[in-house]
């Protein structure tokens, strides 16, 4: 292969590209590049970005919009014969939330409970850590480095969001927003079979004795000290934006419910559930989760009317 093909798929934008369209025939509003800082003491920070914003509104029967899904997508490519190794969550490990995040409560009246978001864990493996095998060795850090992006980017959207909401003051036009962060990938993905012994992976034929193709996951990493202050910064910005007033008028009983914590304190730990999970997804299979996203959603709405999303388009 020539070397600028090499160079131009290396790059990923025309992986970003194919997503893009992907999204589109799903029905998504793509927005392209989402950027946003990564806090310092001085709260100015260095600019990132994630690949691709974009988000679907799910109407009701009379059409007034009832719920939107916002989704940030990072794409990596990989060279043919790439794959993406993982290993599983311990056995019992409990879920801190799914990877579908929302800010509202369940006192909205348009929510009926949100344990069916954590539905598409039951169809998918919980992971904590993933490399890139190649012919050369191993790369531990592509990886990291696209949840990363994700998990430091998805506290400044659940503010956006959440600061979008403040301005719906009445129930009729309040619209519940929920956010899930995808790590898209062409590589084939794997995830370690459990009860092996190292003899077992020394005596491995191929990789299909010791690992199980999937076409997703949730990768599972809650946030460290230096994602955990990130995120303490953002949410105090939202306190500029007159969030604790909000909360008191609009939720006193999601409130009265959190016991000890204030108003600030519940946000945080809302934005800190949200950064626990991501999905990652093959390229072949997106389409499909993307429907596997909105079903759990649809249960999620109080109202059962709800209309359902159209399929995507044939290519």
């Amino acid at each position: 292969m020539p070397n600028w093909k090499d160079a131009l798929l290396k790059s990923s934008l025309p992986l970003e590209q194919v997503v893009m369209e992907t999204l589109e025939l799903s029905s998504f509003c793509v927005a392209g590049p989402y950027s946003y800082s990564r806090l310092d003491d001085s709260a100015t920070g260095n600019e990132f970005s994630v690949d691709l914003a974009a988000s679907r509104e799910l109407t009701g029967p009379d059409g007034s919009p009832l719920a939107v899904l916002h989704i940030l997508v990072e794409c990596k490519y990989q060279y043919p014969g790439v794959r993406w190794i993982f290993s599983a969550s311990a056995a019992g490990t409990p879920a801190v939330a799914g990877p579908i995040a929302h800010v509202s409560d369940t006192d909205t009246g348009k929510m009926s409970g949100a344990n069916a978001l954590l539905a598409i864990e039951d169809a998918l493996p919980y992971c904590t850590r993933g490399v890139v095998l190649h012919e050369g060795g191993v790369d531990s850090n592509t990886i990291d480095h696209g949840l990363g992006q994700l998990r430091y980017a998805i506290p400044h959207q659940l503010r956006a969001i959440t600061t979008l909401q403040m301005r719906e003051w009445n129930e009729k036009s309040f619209t519940i927003r929920f956010v899930s962060p995808l790590l898209v990938t062409n590589a084939p993905l794997y995830v370690l079979k459990r009860g092996l012994t190292l003899d077992s992976f020394q005596a491995a034929a191929d990789i299909n004795s010791i690992a199980d193709n999937v076409s997703a996951l949730i990768a599972h990493q809650p946030p460290g000290p230096a994602l955990q202050q990130h995120l303490h910064r953002v949410v105090h910005q939202l306190e500029q934006d007159g969030i604790c007033k909000w909360l008191q008028e609009r939720f006193p009983l999601t409130l009265k419910k959190s016991g000890h914590l204030g108003p600030l304190e519940l946000i945080e730990a809302k934005f800190l559930q949200a950064s626990h999970n991501s999905l990652v997804i093959n390229l072949g299979c997106l389409t499909d989760m993307i429907g596997k996203l909105r079903a759990p959603i649809e249960r999620t709405l109080k109202d059962s009317r709800t209309k359902t999303w159209p399929r995507a388009k044939a290519r």
